[in-house]
């Protein structure tokens, strides 16, 4: 195990082929696994950006459906939208699509960020939009949800997207925390979000390199983003 799961040979900013080590298409994985590997990523300071959402997208979990129905998606363009679903239509129609193999990646992506988060691995916040019904600014939210749903605690959630974030590039920005001489990039939102993740979108208006955007100037923006489409 500890020869085919070295973390080490992995890049320190991502940790890929955790699935893969783990064989975890095929099943269950032990627990045994799940905190060996995790040891091996705490010991080689392996980061990772769990993109839990997007996943289940691109292995063909979510339906296509509620895909379809995400109300952000009247931000993107037509052709775009058009372009995920007729990708997403190829996958599921694909002769070498598995739904139980698809599943059991899902099942174990999840229980492999309960394990490293608990195992004290570094975690980044992240989404990878734009890509298949991932819209930059609002898959994010979506993230967040499966962070939770995996076991992480809004602080934890919120951290990893704000000073986990400013650490990791500590040498080429100064954000992350709020000091004095720190990227005055703030959120102010109309309810506590660690009392629920999902209160992270009840947005006031937000401060932008020291330039106060309230809610509605946001959303006059994303309705001129829609208007663009029509």
């Amino acid at each position: 195990m500890r020869q085919m799961c070295d973390c080490k040979t992995w890049p320190r900013s991502v940790g890929l082929g955790y699935i893969e080590c783990l064989q975890g298409e095929k099943g269950p994985v032990a627990d045994a696994k799940f905190q060996e590997v995790t040891k091996l990523s705490r010991e080689a300071g392996v980061w990772v950006v769990p993109t839990m959402a997007l996943w289940e997208t691109l292995r063909g979990t979510a339906d296509l459906a509620t895909l379809l129905a995400f109300p952000e998606l009247k931000y993107m363009p037509p052709q775009q939208i058009q372009q995920w679903k007729s990708a997403q239509e190829n996958l599921l129609k694909n002769p070498n699509f598995k739904p139980d193999v698809a599943r059991n990646v899902i099942t174990n992506r999840m229980r492999l960020l309960k394990a490293l988060h608990e195992g004290g691995v570094k975690v980044l916040l992240g989404s990878d939009a734009p890509q298949r019904f991932s819209v930059p600014g609002f898959s994010i939210h979506r993230e967040m949800k499966r962070m939770a749903d995996a076991g992480m605690k809004p602080y934890d959630i919120l951290r990893s997207g704000t000073y986990n974030v400013g650490l990791y590039l500590k040498e080429k920005d100064d954000f992350g925390t709020i000091e004095v001489g720190k990227r005055a990039d703030l959120i102010l939102l109309e309810a506590n979000p660690l009392e629920n993740i999902s209160n992270i979108a009840r947005r006031s208006g937000v401060m932008v390199r020291g330039r106060w955007l309230p809610e509605r100037e946001i959303q006059s923006r994303l309705d001129q983003i829609t208007a663009s489409h029509r």
